[in-house]
């Protein structure tokens, strides 16, 4: 994770005027595949908040199918990485990765 912060951290030097934490980055630090149900979604934000505690630009993460299953879940999260410091997020549309056709929210 510290190249990632590391690597932010050049972009902030050159005048970026925000970041992504994208999901992938996140997860290919950390050895796993992008959205890898091996990886626990506390990993995630450990490292959002870490991004967010390394740069004084707004951060944005990427937060999948919002970490969760139900609307109630999504909205909780959004809470947290606001409560962390994140600018804003994006959402993906769909609710759950091991199957496909689960209704999406």
């Amino acid at each position: 994770m510290y190249r990632r912060v590391k690597a932010i951290k050049r972009l902030q030097s050159v005048s970026w005027k925000g970041v992504q934490g994208v999901s992938a980055g996140i997860a290919f630090t950390r050895g796993y595949r992008d959205s890898s149900p091996a990886m626990d979604d506390e990993m995630k934000f450990e490292a959002l908040d870490r991004i967010v505690r390394a740069v004084q630009i707004p951060v944005s993460a990427d937060l999948e199918n919002g970490l969760a299953r139900t609307p109630e879940g999504v909205e909780s999260n959004f809470r947290r990485i606001s409560d962390m410091g994140c600018g804003g997020a994006s959402i993906e549309d769909i609710a759950d990765y091991s199957n496909p056709k689960a209704p999406v929210f």
